[in-house]
C-alpha cells in the first residue's frame, strides 16, 4: 500500500480517532445555547418595539397627538425613574440580563413562606 493513497478504511479510522462526530455534536449544542441566549437578550427589545408600534397606531388612527403626547411623556419618564431607582438600589447599571439574573437569584435564595413550612410540618 502506497503511503500517499488513503484508503476508505484508513479515513474512517482517522475520522473516529479525531472524534469528529462528538465535536460536531458539542459544537451544535453550543450554537443552540448561544442562539437561546441571544433570543433572551433580544426579547425585551422586540417587546418594546411592539408596544411602540401599538402606541404609534393609537396615535395616528384612534387618538390625536394632543392626547398621546402626555401619555408617551409620562411613560418615558416612569421608565427612566424606574431605571434610576434600580441603579440606586442595586448599584449597577440597569440592563435586562443583569436585572433578570438578580431577580432569579433573589427568588432562588428566598426562604420558604411560613404557610409552606407549617403545611409541611403538619403532614410529617
Amino acid at each position: 500500500m502506497s503511503p500517499t493513497i488513503v484508503t476508505f478504511e484508513r479515513l474512517t479510522e482517522l475520522y473516529s480517532q479525531l472524534n469528529v462526530e462528538e465535536y460536531q455534536l458539542k459544537r451544535e449544542r453550543d450554537l443552540i445555547q448561544q442562539i437561546e441566549e441571544y433570543r433572551l437578550q433580544i426579547q425585551p427589545y422586540l417587546t418594546v418595539m411592539t408596544l411602540s408600534l401599538g402606541s404609534c397606531s393609537s396615535t395616528w388612527f384612534e387618538y390625536s397627538w394632543d392626547v398621546m403626547e402626555p401619555v408617551t411623556y409620562f411613560a418615558t419618564y416612569a421608565a427612566v425613574m424606574g431605571m434610576y431607582a434600580y441603579f440606586t438600589v442595586c448599584a449597577q447599571e440597569y440592563n435586562y440580563v443583569d436585572a433578570w439574573d438578580r431577580e432569579f437569584v433573589n427568588k432562588f435564595h428566598k426562604p420558604p413562606s411560613k404557610r409552606v413550612s407549617t403545611s409541611m410540618n403538619t403532614t410529617a
